[in-house]
């Protein structure tokens, strides 16, 4: 029961995880927090990644309360490690934001995904893929919001960077073909 083996099993867990076996996910992350929780400070970034993955988990499982909750425990000791514009805290409130869209918090999750978009844009360009994807899903928060000329200015961003994404991946752009 050593805290390093927590990362181990974490790292599993992603596996099962992206094989969809969300039932052994989260057996292995919870048995994961309890090793970094007694072995490593509470506001570990190490117990902040498996709260994470867990909380991805949970929602798959259709627990959102449970992942609401763990989502918003891996956001907070992110924001006191990292500070407000780390791409990993960018990650985590986009995260937490797809929760309480789905719970149909739509205040909170606009309040997010904008979070998240601000620091997305600064720290990885506006042009980024994960911009485009943020934009989508604000998008579709604002429409839910009743705001559809603020959803449709978003969705518009969103395809003017993946048709550029896009084209420049089908030209080779950054690859080195030619």
């Amino acid at each position: 029961d050593d805290a390093a083996v927590a990362p181990l099993l974490g790292n599993l867990a992603v596996l099962y995880e992206n094989q969809k076996r969300w039932n052994r996910a989260a057996l292995l992350l919870v048995r994961a927090l309890d090793l970094a929780e007694r072995g490593y400070n509470s506001d570990d970034l190490e117990t902040a990644t498996i709260l994470h993955n867990l909380g991805v988990v949970r929602s798959r499982q259709g627990k959102l309360d449970e992942a609401q909750k763990m989502l918003r425990r891996a956001l907070g000791i992110r924001q006191k490690v990292l500070g407000l514009t780390n791409v990993f805290v960018a990650k985590a409130s986009f995260t937490l934001a797809v929760v309480l869209t789905n719970k149909g918090n739509y205040d909170e999750a606009k309040l997010r995904y904008t979070e998240a978009l601000q620091v997305q844009e600064e720290r990885l360009g506006r042009k980024a893929p994960e911009v485009a994807t943020t934009l989508e899903h604000l998008a579709f928060v604002l429409r839910k919001m009743k705001s559809p000329q603020e959803a449709s200015v978003m969705a518009t961003r969103a395809k003017l960077i993946r048709a550029e994404t896009d084209y420049s991946v089908k030209i080779g752009v950054g690859t080195g073909r030619r």
